[in-house]
C-alpha cells in the first residue's frame, strides 16, 4: 500500500533528519547523546492508515577525550632584539604552546606564586603572559589549563633572573687566539696548543669579579683587568672539537655583563712553506678525493685493523686559512682546495708510490720532474687526518708530524703500528709512539 508517513523519537524526541526510502530503507540522523542507555520508537503509516510501530534500546559509551598538554615553554626578554639575557631591568615575557581536543576554557599563570593579569592567546594554539621586571635570582612559574570537559593541566618550571648590568659596563674586543709563546702563533686553533681568550672591560662602577668558562667548566688562570682594562684566560690543550665559553663580569655595584660565543680547535696538518694568496693553483673537488679516501682507508686499515672505525667517514673539501692543508673537527675531516695555494698531487695510481723514492721506511720523496713534485701529497694528508680521527695526536716526526713539505709522501710504519696498538690499553705509558 506504500509509506504514507515515518516518525523517529530518541528519548521521545522527534528526529527530523529521515531519508529514505532507499530500496526500502531509511535512515535517521541525531545526537551527540549523553552516555547511557536511550530508546528509540520507529512508526510507519502506509497509505492505507495501517500504522506499525517498532521499539528498541541502545546504549552510548562515554568517549575518553584527552585533556589538554602544555609544551614549548620558554621564558625570554618581553622586547624583541634582546641579548636572550634575563635581566633584573627587563620585562619578560612566559610562551607556551596548548594542545587541547576539548577546547581551552581558562589559562592562568603565576610567577613566585602571584597570578599574572597580561596573558594573551591563543595564536595557532600559543599563549604568552608579560610580567616583571623580577629581581636578581631564580623564580619559578606555574602555568595552568583548564578544557571545556573541566580537564586540568598544570606545567610549573624554573628560571633565573641576572643583575642588570650598570650603565657603562660592557665587554668588548673579544678574541680566541693561540697563545704567544706556547704555540706557532698562526691564529689557528690546534690541538697541541695552549689557547687564550682576550677581552676588554668597561666599568664605570669598577671591576668586583670577572671569570671565564669553557664547555661550563672554569678556566682557573685568568687574569686582569689590567690599568687599560684588558683581561685573559689561558687554557689547554683541548682535543678537536667545537666549544663554547662564557665570559662573565660582576661590577661594584652588582651589575653583571656576560659574553657568550664558540670556536673550533682542528687537528690540523700544516704545509711547510708560506701559504700562497695568488689563487693560481688548481682547486680539487669532493668528486676528486674519493679514490685517494679509499686508498688512505685500505692502508690504515691494514696496519691496525681501522677500516670499521673509518667507514662512513665525512670528508670534505674546503677553503682552509693560511698554509693548512688538512683539519680534522668534530670527526670531521677538511682538505684545503688547492693545498695553500700550491697545488695538490691527486695520486692516478693511489695503491703504488712510483712516483716517489724512499728517504727511510716511513718517509719517501719525489722523483723531480714529475707531477709529485713541488706539490703537497694529497694521500699522506688524508691518512694524517684519518690518524686524528682514531684519537692519534700529533708526533715528532713521521705520518702524525704535524708538518708536511712539498713533495714528500710519509707511510705507516707496520712496525710501530704495534707498539700503537698496545699502547691503546694502557693511558699512562710515557713511552713515545710515532708508529705514523
Amino acid at each position: 500500500a506504500g509509506v504514507a508517513s515515518r516518525t523517529v523519537k530518541i528519548d521521545g524526541q522527534n528526529i527530523s533528519a529521515i531519508y529514505g526510502p532507499y530500496s526500502n530503507n531509511y535512515a535517521a540522523v541525531f545526537g551527540p547523546l549523553s552516555a547511557g542507555q536511550h530508546e528509540y520508537t520507529i512508526q510507519v503509516t502506509d497509505n492505507n492508515g495501517v500504522t506499525t510501530t517498532e521499539y528498541g534500546a541502545f546504549t552510548v559509551q562515554a568517549v575518553s577525550v584527552a585533556g589538554p598538554t602544555i609544551s614549548k615553554v620558554v621564558v625570554d626578554e618581553a622586547a624583541s632584539g634582546g641579548n636572550k639575557i634575563l635581566e633584573s631591568n627587563e620585562q619578560l615575557v612566559v610562551t607556551w604552546n596548548v594542545n587541547s581536543p576539548a577546547g581551552v576554557a581558562s589559562r592562568t599563570v603565576k610567577i613566585d606564586g602571584q597570578n599574572i593579569s597580561a596573558i594573551y592567546g591563543p595564536y595557532s594554539n600559543n599563549y604568552a603572559a608579560v610580567f616583571g621586571p623580577l629581581s636578581a635570582g631564580q623564580h619559578e612559574y606555574t602555568i595552568q589549563v583548564t578544557d571545556n570537559n573541566g580537564a586540568t593541566t598544570t606545567q610549573t618550571g624554573a628560571f633565573t633572573v641576572q643583575a642588570a648590568a650598570a650603565p657603562g659596563l660592557n665587554i668588548t674586543n673579544v678574541v680566541v687566539t693561540d697563545r704567544p709563546g706556547f704555540s706557532d702563533g698562526d691564529k689557528i686553533l690546534e690541538t697541541n696548543e695552549q689557547l687564550v681568550v682576550t677581552w676588554h672591560i668597561d666599568s664605570t662602577a669598577g671591576v668586583a669579579s670577572r671569570s671565564l668558562k669553557v664547555n661550563g667548566q672554569p678556566v682557573s688562570l685568568v687574569g686582569g683587568p689590567d690599568a687599560s682594562g684588558n683581561c685573559y684566560g689561558v687554557f689547554g690543550p683541548l682535543p678537536a672539537a667545537t666549544y663554547s665559553y662564557l665570559i662573565t663580569v660582576t661590577d661594584q655595584s652588582g651589575g653583571v655583563k656576560t659574553h657568550e660565543s664558540s670556536f673550533n680547535v682542528l687537528a690540523a696538518l700544516t704545509l711547510d712553506a708560506p701559504g700562497l694568496t695568488d689563487g693560481l693553483a688548481a682547486t680539487i673537488n669532493d668528486a676528486n678525493i674519493d679514490a685517494i679516501v679509499s686508498e688512505a682507508t685500505n692502508r690504515l686499515g691494514t696496519m691496525i685493523g681501522a677500516q670499521t672505525a673509518l667507514a662512513g667517514l665525512s670528508v670534505e673539501v674546503a677553503n682552509l686559512p693560511g698554509n693548512l692543508l688538512g683539519a680534522t673537527v668534530d670527526g670531521r675531516i677538511l682538505i684545503d682546495d688547492d693545498a695553500a695555494g700550491y697545488g695538490w698531487f691527486v695520486d692516478p695510481t693511489p695503491g703504488e708510490d712510483e712516483e716517489f723514492f724512499p728517504i727511510d721506511t716511513r718517509e719517501l720523496s719525489a722523483l723531480a720532474g714529475n707531477a709529485a713534485a713541488n706539490r703537497a701529497d694529497l694521500l699522506t694528508t688524508v691518512m694524517h687526518e684519518m690518524g686524528h680521527v682514531l684519537g692519534f695526536d700529533h708526533a715528532d716526526e713521521g705520518l702524525m708530524a704535524d708538518t708536511l713539505s712539498l713533495g714528500v709522501r710519509r707511510l705507516p710504519s707496520a712496525t710501530n703500528a704495534l707498539d700503537l696498538v698496545f699502547a691503546s690499553f694502557d693511558q699512562d705509558d710515557d713511552d713515545e709512539f710515532d708508529w705514523l
